[in-house]
């Protein structure tokens, strides 16, 4: 069990008593099948020429930050963003001794501190469903965009969470207590509206189903589940027994679970 971490807390990372169980986990995020193309995806969308210079807010580890980086050649550079000390002082020890031009700041999305029409392009990745107000942070990274740019935003819709489980009751109750306890947390769904109330154009959005394992599933779940106020929802045994029955279906060969996640993208006019 990873009680430590939450996932609906990565807007707490610095409070958590080990911040490197949320490293952890970004870096287990690959291990959902089809993630590698949702970042594909959200790359093309973004179309990033040689000396652009980006924005990723809510950057995590770094890691998008660096292949970005190597889109925009020398000329060009990549800043990378994030509420968490933990999460930029991983970021720049990745980094380090890359070449790469990239920068890492502390900061906040709701009050970017760039100047306006700073970048030429901008994106967040996993953000928004962590943010109680993501169209704040919309807006600030309009701000920071220069005319003709374009901004990425990738998020899942907790809502979609799937399970194929007979346990079908304890099944709602673990996906619409991870959908209430993130800050937006069908976000994924929303995300073309709140482009359009964001004065964005060519808005296009393009849903992916990423699935998981029940390594995975542990991952995502069980420090979740193991809080207090989670545990008080369930009879006892009841998650016990839905594990098991996960457990059983992997080793089947039936488990099938995953989420949906939406990508957007919107330029500036």
């Amino acid at each position: 069990m990873i009680a430590s971490f939450n996932l609906t807390h990565f807007d707490q990372v610095d409070e958590s008593p080990d911040a490197r169980t949320f490293i952890e986990f970004l870096d287990a995020r690959s291990g959902f099948a089809g993630e590698r193309g949702v970042k594909e995806l959200e790359i093309s969308m973004l179309a990033v020429a040689p000396g652009n210079v980006v924005l990723d807010v809510g950057c995590g580890t770094g890691d998008d930050v660096r292949e970005v980086a190597g889109l925009v050649g020398p000329d060009g550079k990549v800043v990378g963003l994030d509420a968490s000390c933990a999460m930029i002082d991983e970021s720049r020890k990745r980094a380090s001794g890359s070449g790469l031009p990239v920068e890492f700041v502390l900061g906040d999305a709701y009050a970017l501190k760039f100047p306006d029409q700073s970048f030429d392009r901008a994106r967040a990745d996993r953000l928004f469903i962590h943010l109680q107000a993501p169209e704040k942070a919309l807006a600030e990274m309009v701000r920071v965009l220069r005319p003709g740019g374009r901004i990425v935003v990738s998020d899942p819709d907790c809502d979609t969470i799937f399970v194929d489980s007979p346990k079908y009751e304890t099944t709602r109750k673990v996906i619409h207590s991870v959908c209430d306890q993130s800050g937006s947390g069908m976000v994924g769904r929303e995300l073309p509206r709140l482009f359009r109330h964001a004065g964005l154009s060519n808005i296009a959005c393009a849903p992916r189903v990423l699935t998981m394992d029940l390594t995975l599933m542990h991952r995502l779940f069980d420090g979740h589940l193991a809080e207090p106020a989670m545990a008080a929802m369930f009879a006892a045994g009841e998650i016990d027994c839905w594990w098991q029955e996960a457990a059983r279906a992997e080793a089947e060969g039936r488990l099938y679970a995953g989420v949906t996640v939406f990508t957007t993208v919107g330029e500036k006019m």
